[in-house]
């Protein structure tokens, strides 16, 4: 019988010293919620932050705050407007970047693409391009391609000269 009593009070030595640990696991309080979603950044500056720098004054600030949203992607979707008013500036290298950023940005940019296709037919080549690019973007497509004619909006391809 005591081989029975040395195993019935291992167990209980076991129990004892393990009751303490039980009950601290036991009274632990549940882990805080989460806390609210940190805004994108980047550079160590917040969306908030280039949205602002948009309606500098600067045109070096505007490129460089579009640069940035560009830089940014999906999460900087709240800069959509922004970037919208952005497309009507009278700098053609803010117009650019704002049009990048959209193609970054992509689906959540959706409200930009009736502008967007008329920026397409531009007559600046880049603006075009660009245009083209962030649409295709937005609506989930592949760029259209650089070296073949844009015949998505009924533009016939053009016939290529002999040379003699």
């Amino acid at each position: 019988m005591k081989p029975m009593r040395r195993a019935s009070a291992s167990w209980w030595l076991a129990v004892l010293l393990a009751a303490p640990v039980l009950s601290a696991c036991a009274a632990r309080k549940p882990p805080p919620p989460p806390s609210p979603a940190v805004e994108a950044s980047f550079d160590g500056k917040p969306v908030s932050y280039w949205i602002e720098a948009l309606k500098s004054p600067d045109a070096k600030t505007r490129v460089a705050a579009a640069s940035a949203i560009a830089k940014i992607g999906p999460p900087a979707k709240s800069a959509v407007p922004a970037l919208i008013d952005a497309l009507k500036d009278d700098e053609k290298l803010v117009r650019t970047e704002s049009i990048a950023a959209l193609g970054k940005i992509g689906p959540a940019a959706a409200d930009a693409v009736p502008i967007l296709i008329k920026l397409a037919d531009d007559n600046d080549w880049a603006t075009q391009s660009l245009a083209s690019a962030a649409i295709a973007a937005i609506q989930g497509r592949p760029p259209p391609d650089k070296g073949a004619p844009d015949t998505s909006r009924g533009a016939k391809p053009r016939k290529k000269r002999r040379a003699s």
